[in-house]
């Protein structure tokens, strides 16, 4: 139900008189959208500009830096999130023009050509807007620009979840390239044990049984070698896609010191809970929908204001006064505001409070899952760290125990199968090693990424900024 309408008739305006009112408000509307929001731009595009590097780049090796500025500018994994942004600054561009009301032209053109008196009807014209509520577009454009915040910073989560992936792919190729080396000399010794035992098989000394066991361990050395790098290509692989490089390009990979690629001079020592709880992607978002949120509550509050329209039209001839000329229009200016429609306003109103009480409670949960990770990755490294000390222990006893053999070898006290399972005992624990040494690594690495310092070192948060 509607509660009343005011119409105020004017004659006299001429149509030119009117469209000259009219004209300056759409002019100044028109030019303040177009001043205050430019044409849209990738903002990957404008805020990366410095980052990307030359083509040429991508032939040359490539260290870790480089591969990060190449997947921020170009990898469709970290990229296809930009395009959120861009839809919300459509959405914030309808809010700014939701300030001018909506204007509707309707003609109308009688088919009798003449009235009861002969004159010639000539063809209605009514300029009409849509109900307008003033509270509305300004709080409708204050929360499209906390929505075009929201999806910077999603895509800034995910940018940082991508250079962690990488860096993490970093970490594991420079130890796969290690455990290769590794066990290609594993491979050699056990070659050379199996060549030893053929012979001493020749010369009746050894059994067939022996050889034959020699050689599965040179099988299993070349097979394990094998995976390793088809781990290695495997990770390879999918680098490519993930920096954007077309199927035919190569990669070439710097993998010298890699560790200090990754980890520059990060001391995990002095990282903080602070600095997890300030760098979380999800609790910035998280306070951002609650901003929103109380926007939403002032904006169920203002459905309980009136709408106002406005209308011009032309003078009919079946109006009830005689018209001086044919040029004359009504104005009007309708009020309007509802009596009843089953406590709408009432409700939404309680649910928009009880949809930020919701976000609250989000929130603090999302604030424990961050120190709960935060404390899981200290508790992770302490046992890495745990783990590679063993690991070297374990590794610096049987350094003592191959030269042993040696010095007993070299005395002829053992025979070069002794010698050779002394080395390769020693290597096989250098490999543990090599993955205790990545597991800690990857736990340092994981406490850099929390801390907010991987992701500051290599993107400019504050030009994301609107």
């Amino acid at each position: 139900m509607r509660m009343w309408m005011t119409t105020w008739q004017i004659k006299a305006w001429k149509e030119g008189r009117v469209l000259l009112k009219i004209s300056p408000f759409i002019i100044i509307g028109a030019l303040a959208i177009i001043f205050e929001y430019p044409p849209l731009i990738e903002h990957s595009a404008a805020a990366d500009e410095g980052m990307k590097p030359d083509s040429n780049e991508v032939a040359a090796s490539m260290d870790f830096r480089a591969c990060t500025k190449l997947a921020i500018s170009q990898s469709p994994y970290l990229t296809k999130s930009s395009i959120d942004i861009d839809i919300s600054r459509l959405n914030k561009r309808e809010s700014l023009g939701s300030f001018i009301p909506s204007v509707t032209v309707r003609t109308i053109q009688y088919l009798e050509q003449e009235d009861i008196y002969g004159n010639e009807r000539p063809m209605l014209v009514t300029f009409s807007t849509g109900a307008y509520n003033p509270l509305k577009p300004f709080l409708s454009l204050k929360a499209s620009r906390l929505v075009t915040q929201i999806a910077i910073l999603m895509h800034l989560q995910v940018i940082s979840g991508g250079i962690y992936g990488l860096a993490q792919k970093f970490l594991g190729l420079d130890t796969l390239h290690k455990l290769k080396a590794c066990q290609d000399k594993l491979a050699g010794l056990a070659r050379q044990k199996l060549t030893f035992l053929q012979r001493l098989h020749d010369t009746g000394t050894v059994a067939l049984l022996d050889v034959r066991i020699a050689a599965k361990e040179l099988e299993l050395a070349k097979a394990r070698s094998a995976k390793i790098a088809s781990s290695q290509s495997s990770v390879r692989e999918f680098l490519r896609p993930f920096l954007g490089l077309e199927p035919g390009q190569r990669l070439h990979l710097n993998l010298r010191e890699t560790r200090c690629q990754v980890l520059s001079h990060f001391d995990p020592a002095t990282a903080r809970l602070e600095q997890a709880r300030t760098h979380s992607f999800e609790l910035k978002i998280q306070e951002l929908k609650k901003k929103i949120q109380h926007f939403n509550i002032y904006l169920a509050y203002s459905k309980f204001l009136p709408t106002v329209s406005f209308g011009v039209r032309d003078v009919d001839a079946f109006d009830s006064f005689e018209k001086e000329e044919d040029e004359d229009y009504y104005v009007n200016i309708a009020v309007s505001f509802n009596l009843w429609n089953g406590f709408k306003e009432v409700n939404d109103v309680s649910r928009q409070k009880m949809i930020l009480r919701r976000y609250k409670a989000e929130k603090r949960l999302k604030e424990e899952k961050v120190d709960t990770g935060w404390q899981a990755a200290k508790r992770e490294l302490h046992e890495a760290e745990v783990a590679l000390k063993l690991a070297r222990s374990g590794e610096e006893l049987a350094r003592l125990k191959e030269r042993q053999i040696e010095i007993r070898y070299d005395s002829n006290a053992e025979l070069l199968p002794a010698l050779l399972g002394s080395r390769i005992a020693h290597l096989n624990v250098q490999k543990e090693v090599l993955l205790k040494t990545r597991d800690h690594d990857l736990s340092v690495l994981k406490i850099r990424h929390l801390s907010g310092d991987l992701f500051n070192t290599y993107v400019d948060e504050a030009s994301w900024k609107e």
